[in-house]
């Protein structure tokens, strides 16, 4: 007979517990897919009806793109397949290096500018500057 110790025992019972305890199964696909669009058409909404400045634009493509992810995910979940969760973390990835270059042309147009409002430039463009 094998006696177990006392860290062995609680070791034994957290494994044994409950495997998806810690996983986003649980949670109803229609709270994923409403989520979801509660995200995107925000960001779309922002795209739409922002008029003021670049950085906001691009804040609201984010958002976009995270509710276009949050779509894979819960579509992932709901079908068994793990291949929603690879296509969002690609698309992630596309966002974060989307953003990261948005920013730096932000910085040089705003060192050259010293603005980063849409006014300005679309005053530019109609008057032929």
């Amino acid at each position: 007979m094998k006696r177990y110790n006392n860290s062995n025992l609680f070791f034994i019972f957290i494994l044994s517990y409950n495997v998806n305890f810690f996983h986003f199964t649980n949670i109803p696909s229609l709270t994923w897919f409403t989520f979801a669009l509660f995200v995107s058409i925000t960001g779309m909404l922002g795209i739409i009806f922002n008029n003021r400045n670049y950085l906001t634009v691009l804040l609201n493509i984010e958002l976009f793109l995270i509710g276009i992810g949050l779509f894979f995910i819960g579509i992932s979940l709901y079908t068994f397949d793990v291949s929603g969760q690879v296509y969002a973390l690609l698309l992630f990835g596309v966002a974060a290096s989307e953003s990261a270059i948005g920013l730096s042309l932000f910085i040089s147009y705003f060192k050259l500018k010293s603005t980063i409002t849409i006014e300005d430039e679309a005053n530019e463009v109609l008057r032929g500057e």
